[in-house]
């Protein structure tokens, strides 16, 4: 008899009216779920179409290996860390630079930092501080990677006239 007046009852709340869509109104503006985004219309031709050729310019043929792009706290300067990709992609393809822009009519300043197979910057309020890893080729060919490192990368703070220094360091760091 229990187990039919168990059924009996839960038939009966089943069929109860939950209430939902009454209480929708009570729930504030902007706590009720965002609409679904509308599908953007297909895109169809309005003109004729432009036939481009690739450029020639050796320097947008170098600037489109750029794959990374860091900006740093300047200390003076307009600086920031540049990746390359290049070389060879299974051991140290990352070529890593330190930029500063100097003005329209100087352009930069870049100075090779090293190629790494991996960097991220560890510290730069004080100090710029790198931490990077190199793959070393075996002499069966085979690549592993090296234990990551630290590295300081140095120069003077920029006064008001500076825009560039003129030398940088890199120091091994613990």
């Amino acid at each position: 008899m229990k187990p039919l007046l168990f059924l009996t009852a839960l038939i009966g709340l089943a069929a109860c009216d939950t209430g939902v869509e009454s209480r929708k109104e009570a729930v504030p503006p902007a706590e009720r779920a965002a609409p679904a985004a509308a599908e953007p219309p297909e895109a169809r031709p309005s003109g004729p179409s432009q036939t481009v050729r690739p450029s020639t310019d050796a320097g947008l043929a170098m600037a489109a290996s750029v794959d990374f792009v860091q900006p740093l706290n300047d200390h003076g300067y307009s600086a920031k860390l540049i990746s390359l990709s290049g070389g060879d992609p299974a051991a140290n393809g990352n070529h890593l630079y330190l930029v500063f822009f100097k003005g329209p009519a100087e352009g930069h300043a870049v100075f090779p930092l090293g190629d790494f197979a991996s960097w991220e910057v560890e510290q730069q309020e004080v100090q710029l501080v790198l931490k990077v890893s190199q793959d070393v080729v075996g002499p069966d060919g085979a690549v592993t990677r090296g234990p990551e490192r630290r590295i300081i990368v140095g120069y003077a703070p920029g006064g008001p006239e500076a825009t560039a220094p003129d030398t940088v360091t890199i120091t091994p760091a613990r």
